[in-house]
C-alpha cells in the first residue's frame, strides 16, 4: 500500500507518457494480491479494507475492485460488497441533467461495478435499474431501448424513445440522432403491428441515408404486407428523380444518389442497368470494382469499367496506385481482345500516358508491361 501511495504521488511530478511505470504496477499488483493471500484475513476485515482502499488516491493503480479479488473475497463476500455498494446507490439521487465532472464523480465507480455484476449475471433488469438513475444523454435513452428490448418491455422501450427524442438538441450529430430514433420508431411500430407506420418511417429511414441496409429492411417491411414490388418501383422511381434533379441543378450533387441508385440495381441483380446508370456519372472507387465482378456484365459492358478504375487507379500517383492501375489495363485488355475493342482500348491507353507524362514512375511501368 505504501508503495502504491508514493508511486501515486511521483507520477503527478513527472512526465512519464512514455509508461515505463507500467511495468512498476504490473509488479505490484500482483504482490499485493499474494500480500492478500497470505494475511489470511476474515471476509468481513477484507471487505473493509477494499472499501477502504476504494477511497484512496491511489486506488485506480490497484488491481480492479472487486473482480480482482473475487477469488480472496468468495460468494459471500463479494455478497457483503455489493450489499455496501448498492446501500450507497440507493442513497444518491438521480444525477442533474446538467451535472458536472465533479458532480458524476460519486456515481462513476458505483455505476460501473453494478452494471459490470448485472452483465455477468444476465440480469437485464438490475442493469436497467442501475443505468435510469444516470441516464442525461441521447445515447443511455438508446441503452435503455435496447435492455428494455430485451426483456420484450415495449412500453418501456416507448418511454425510453420519448426520453431519447427529448433529449436530442443536446447531440452534436443530429442526423445521426435522428437516424437513431427512426429505427427505434420502426422497431416499435412493427411490434404493435402497425405496419403502415413502420414502413412509413422505414422509408423516411432509406430517403435520408439511401443505404442498402436500409433499403434491404424496408423491403422486408413491405413484404409482409405484400407491398415488395410497390416498394422496389418506388424506391427506383424515387432515386431516379433525385438523380436527374441533382444533375439539373449546379448546385447539387448526384454521387450519392448515383451510388445509391447502382446499389439498388446490384441488390436486384440488375447489372446492366447498374452499369448504364455509373456510365458517365461520378461512382465511388469500391463500388465500381463490384460492378467490375458481376458475372452478369457482358465483355463490352465491363471494360469502359476497367479503364475507368485504371484510370482512378493512376490518379493516386503513388505506386500502389499504378499497380493498380496495371492489374485493371491488363484485365481491359483480355476484355478488348475478346469483344473487338482494340480501338476503345488503344484510345484509352493513349490518353492515360498523356493525363500522366509527368508522373515516370508509371510511364516506366507501363512500357515494361508491353504498354
Amino acid at each position: 500500500d505504501y508503495a502504491f501511495t508514493r508511486l501515486e504521488k511521483a507520477l503527478h511530478g513527472i512526465d512519464d507518457s512514455t509508461g515505463r511505470h507500467l511495468n512498476a504496477v504490473k509488479d505490484l499488483r500482483a504482490a499485493h494480491g499474494e500480500c492478500l493471500e497470505k494475511c489470511g484475513w476474515e471476509t468481513a476485515r477484507l471487505v473493509e479494507y477494499l472499501l477502504a482502499l476504494e477511497a484512496q488516491p491511489s486506488h485506480e493503480l490497484y488491481p480492479s475492485i472487486p473482480w480482482a479479488y473475487a477469488g480472496l473475497l468468495g460468494e459471500s463476500g463479494l455478497e457483503q460488497l455489493f450489499g455496501h455498494y448498492q446501500g450507497r446507490w440507493d442513497a444518491l439521487p438521480p444525477l442533474p441533467a446538467d451535472a458536472g465532472w465533479e458532480q458524476r464523480a460519486p456515481y462513476r465507480h458505483l455505476e460501473t461495478v453494478l452494471v459490470e455484476r448485472a452483465r455477468r449475471c444476465g440480469d437485464f433488469a438490475a442493469e436497467i435499474a442501475v443505468r435510469q438513475k444516470t441516464a442525461t444523454r441521447a445515447e443511455d435513452a438508446f441503452r435503455l431501448c435496447e435492455l428494455c428490448e430485451q426483456l420484450g418491455d415495449w412500453p418501456a422501450v416507448e418511454t425510453w424513445l420519448q426520453r431519447a427524442r427529448h433529449l436530442g438538441h443536446r447531440e452534436t450529430d443530429q442526423a445521426a440522432h435522428r437516424d437513431r430514433l427512426r429505427r427505434w420508431e420502426t422497431r416499435l411500430y412493427s411490434e404493435r403491428g402497425d405496419s403502415a407506420a413502420a414502413l412509413d418511417v422505414s422509408w423516411q429511414t432509406w430517403c435520408e441515408s439511401g443505404a442498402i441496409e436500409d433499403y434491404q429492411a424496408l423491403l422486408t417491411l413491405a413484404g409482409q404486407v405484400g407491398q415488395r414490388e410497390a416498394y422496389t418501383a418506388r424506391a427506383r422511381a424515387y432515386l431516379e428523380e433525385q438523380l436527374a434533379r441533382a444533375e439539373e441543378s449546379r448546385f447539387s450533387f448526384g454521387a450519392p444518389r448515383a451510388d445509391a441508385l447502382v446499389e439498388l440495381h446490384l441488390f436486384h441483380r440488375e447489372a446492366g442497368r447498374a452499369a448504364e446508370v455509373a456510365n458517365g456519372r461520378k461512382v465511388s472507387p469500391g463500388l465500381l470494382e463490384r460492378l467490375a465482378r458481376r458475372p452478369e456484365l457482358s465483355a463490352e459492358q465491363s471494360l469502359p469499367i476497367c479503364l475507368r478504375l485504371a484510370r482512378q487507379a493512376a490518379e493516386d500517383g503513388n505506386q500502389p496506385g499504378y499497380q493498380k492501375a496495371l492489374r485493371w489495363l491488363q484485365e481491359a485488355q483480355q476484355l478488348a481482345r475478346g469483344t473487338g475493342g482494340q480501338q476503345q482500348f488503344s484510345l484509352a491507353l493513349a490518353e492515360m500516358r498523356e493525363e500522366n507524362r509527368s508522373r515516370r514512375g508509371f510511364q516506366r511501368l507501363l512500357s515494361e508491361a508491353g504498354f
